[in-house]
């Protein structure tokens, strides 16, 4: 049986977004996380606009407008604070906490876009949405840590799961409305915009020695970006999200391969329940 171009779509940005996370964590480990996502969206602001040609461009009504904009303003909101909820606490407790964003985006979508998909694909979501939070922590950093040292970040961690979830869930009327290509160009350069507010009292500081970390997590996020549009305007985006935020396993398996990273136990286990997830996902 031939996979749904949705599914294959999914599965190609959860590569694209797994990839993208090595790149960016070499910039984020030269000029901080604010700078890194700075420059990573600067290019991807730069390279979606150039779909504008291939695209029928007209301005969206007044009711998409709004969608657009509070679509932007809560991923540009949920990227920076999951970016301070590392700088303040710890990745082994932020990061499962931030990637169970798929949860509210399945929750957001049943409610009021009502999508509704088969048992077996709510089995395939369930096993992806699990696997996703499992791997994306290690657990001997838990084992490690002290309560007092835990709980910094979490509030943070909390409403970047909660601003993914909901950028998510908005971002389908408007592919619905507008198409793949042009959602693309508004969503991710307003999302660029908005992410550039901070300079106002940050200031800016020169990429160095990240610029080709930038450029290459830049590129990745970008075909993501209009890759996922695409899915799910084929497919619903309660089975293309949980399916394409399965990228830490991507990250995980390339972290061991090209930084000889050790995978935990319970990554292992994770990689064992994400892989039938995909699969179930696809049949």
């Amino acid at each position: 049986m031939a996979i749904e171009t949705g599914i294959l779509l999914g599965i190609i940005v959860m590569l694209l977004w797994g990839f993208s996370k090595i790149p960016a964590k070499k910039a984020m480990g030269i000029i901080g996380p604010y700078y890194s996502l700075l420059y990573e969206h600067i290019v991807v602001g730069f390279l979606v606009l150039l779909i504008i040609p291939f695209t029928e461009f007209v301005l969206p009504s007044i009711r998409i407008s709004i969608w657009l904009l509070c679509a932007a303003l809560i991923g540009a909101v949920g990227i920076s604070f999951l970016f301070r909820a590392m700088d303040e606490g710890k990745v082994s407790i932020v990061s499962p906490i931030a990637h169970s964003a798929a949860i509210i985006t399945v929750i957001l979508s049943y409610l009021f876009l009502g999508e509704r998909i088969s048992p077996l694909k709510w089995l395939a979501v369930g096993l992806m949405i699990l696997g996703t939070i499992l791997i994306s922590f290690r657990y001997s950093d838990i084992m490690r840590l002290k309560f007092s040292n835990a709980v910094p970040g979490v509030k943070y961690a909390l409403i970047a799961m909660l601003g993914w979830g909901a950028f998510y869930f908005a971002v389908k009327p408007v592919v619905d409305d507008l198409g793949p290509l042009l959602a693309t160009v508004y969503l991710e350069v307003l999302v660029s915009l908005f992410i550039a507010v901070p300079l106002i009292f940050r200031g800016i500081r020169k990429p160095g020695r990240a610029l080709k970390y930038s450029l290459t997590s830049g590129v990745c996020v970008a075909a993501a970006s209009l890759l996922f549009n695409s899915a799910i305007e084929k497919s619903a985006v309660s089975l293309i999200y949980p399916l394409a935020s399965s990228a830490p396993f991507i990250s995980v398996i390339l972290s061991f391969i090209m930084l000889g990273e050790r995978i935990e136990l319970n990554q292992k286990l994770a990689i064992l329940l994400i892989i039938p997830g995909i699969i179930i996902a696809s049949l």
